[in-house]
């Protein structure tokens, strides 16, 4: 369990990062929140940075695929959470039915496009992808393509879209959430090894989490030499 002052580093190391590697971001944000905890801790943060006078507005919206029983009962839980923070929440109802080939791509395409068609003018989307997603999509990435920019994960801005917890584990995330005691949702397709990001995170994770504990940091500090090698890396 983390202690307070855990916390409040957790919560002053994310800003912080954001603060150096995007410096102009907007104080407009709406935080897209699937109930999961990555995203459920997020909207926490976020509310703590319109607390402290760090965001001028902020409100969360949630997407309802429509692809399985049970997603509508999860946008409503997540508007629930949000609105006992006083914040707005927007649930998109997609009702995309049964997506059958490449199910990954095109719900996560038909998400975002929905995502950013919600946002107001000078709203920035925050997302709760973190270094683990990085990884993993890095991955998947590098079994289809030998190109090094393919490889580099997931980027901490891309257009509109902001993710803050890029630099942050999985494992800090699940700590953090855990002590504060925030409420969150386990989706239970990501159990099903048919979708190729759930077949990295339980097959190809363990096994290097086993010999080398230490890898997400070195990736971390990879990623962020190789980015700055190809000028990809953020200016400050």
């Amino acid at each position: 369990m983390l202690s307070e002052a855990q916390i409040t580093l957790f919560v002053t190391h994310v800003g912080r990062f954001l603060q150096e590697h995007y410096p102009q971001h907007s104080r407009h944000v709406a935080v897209a929140v699937s109930g999961g905890v990555d995203s459920m801790l997020l909207m926490h943060l976020a509310n703590e940075l319109l607390r402290n006078g760090q965001l001028d507005s902020l409100r969360a919206i949630t997407v309802n695929h429509g692809t399985r029983k049970g997603q509508r009962r999860e946008c409503e839980t997540v508007k629930f959470e949000a609105e006992k923070l006083e914040l707005s929440c927007d649930i998109i109802d997609l009702n995309l039915g049964e997506v059958d080939n490449n199910i990954e791509a095109k719900l996560r395409k038909a998400r975002h496009e929905a995502l950013k068609a919600s946002l107001t003018e000078g709203e920035e989307l925050w997302m709760g992808h973190h270094l683990d997603d990085s990884w993993e999509w890095s991955q998947m990435q590098g079994a289809r393509s030998s190109e090094v920019r393919s490889t580099m994960g997931i980027p901490m801005k891309s257009g509109v879209i902001v993710r803050p917890f890029m630099s942050v584990s999985r494992a800090q995330i699940l700590n953090c959430a855990t002590t504060i005691s925030i409420r969150w949702m386990e989706d239970p397709t990501n159990n099903n090894v048919r979708f190729e990001r759930n077949w990295v995170r339980s097959t190809m994770r363990p096994l290097v989490d086993a010999r080398h504990p230490q890898f997400i940091k070195h990736y971390a500090r990879r990623s962020q030499t190789v980015a700055e090698e190809l000028g990809l890396a953020l200016k400050t």
